[in-house]
This record gives structure tokens, sequence and C-alpha cells, in this order.
């Protein structure tokens, strides 16, 4: 037997069903613990309030379901109605979209990535730096070897060793 509200819209539908069940919006609430305000966006068909199409789809199978309503049915006239909604509104969103990646977009990721390689390259010049520093005034400081003889008494003698110069003229001579 068809339903007499067939030819609703799925938020006229659903309001419709919970008016004749002789429910208002706060009992659904505490049924279905969907909030009055979304319960409000789900029948007056307002998309822009409403999240997501996955969520809306489970808040629309609760309330059906607390109504008794043809679930299939009235998410089937909810994804219509959403891909009507989406058509009208796509391509203002897409021209809008597409003017603003291409003009200020690429400039911030640019100037971030540069930065960002900057950092890296004077950090490494840095830490290069500070190692060849270090490893040249290792070099140049004298090294103390202790030797320890055991006789009778103990002695203790520091022969101190020089880095090896190369002098020129000694060579020449």
């Amino acid at each position: 037997m068809p339903e007499q509200n067939s030819n609703l819209s799925f938020g006229n539908y659903l309001k419709s069903k919970r008016e004749t069940a002789g429910l208002d919006l706060e009992s659904v609430f505490m049924a279905t613990r969907i909030s009055k305000e979304m319960l409000e966006s789900i029948e007056n068909e307002d998309h822009a309030k409403l999240p997501e199409p996955v969520f809306v789809k489970g808040f629309i199978r609760a309330y059906a379901v607390l109504l008794g309503a043809d679930v299939d049915r009235v998410i089937q006239n909810y994804a219509e109605s959403q891909r009507n909604y989406m058509d009208t509104t796509k391509p203002k969103m897409e021209v809008t979209t597409k003017s603003n990646k291409k003009s200020n977009d690429f400039r911030p990721r640019f100037i971030i990535g540069a930065v960002v390689m900057a950092s890296i390259i004077a950090i490494v010049a840095m830490a290069v730096s500070f190692y060849q520093n270090r490893s040249r005034s290792e070099s140049a400081e004298p090294t103390e070897k202790i030797l320890h003889e055991k006789n009778d008494l103990s002695t203790t003698i520091k022969i101190l060793e020089q880095p090896e110069q190369t002098d020129q003229t000694d060579q020449a001579d």
C-alpha cells in the first residue's frame, strides 16, 4: 500500500511522519540523541548547515527508524537532494578554489621551502666549520705521554711530543 506522502522530499516527508506520530523535536532528540538543530536542518533540507553526507545518512536512518518510515526511500531522496544541491553550488566553489590556488598557493610554499633549505645548509656549514676548527686545535697542542716504571722508587717521566712540522728550510739543506 503506497503512502500518501510519497511525493514529498526527504525533509518534508520526515516532518510529516513526525507530526502524524504526534512527536515534537524534543521527543525525537531524546530518542535518537540527534540535536534539535540538526533535526531542524534535516526537516528544512538546509544542506549548508548539514555535516558530511555520511553523517547525515546515519541521522536520517535513525530518524526514519524511529518514525517507522521507509529508510531506504528517505535516504535515496536525501542522496538525490544532496546531488542537486552540490550541482548548484559546485561551479561557484570551483572557480574561487582554482583562482586562489593559482595566485596564492605557490609563493608561500616556495618561500617556506627556500627558508627551510637555507636553514639546513647553514646548520650543516656551521657543523663542518666547528669540527674542522676542533681537529686543527687538537693537532696543534702538544700531547703528553706519561711513562711509569717500577723500580724500588716509582718514577714518572713526562715526555712532551710536539706535532710534526715540516720546515722547508731544513729540507733544502
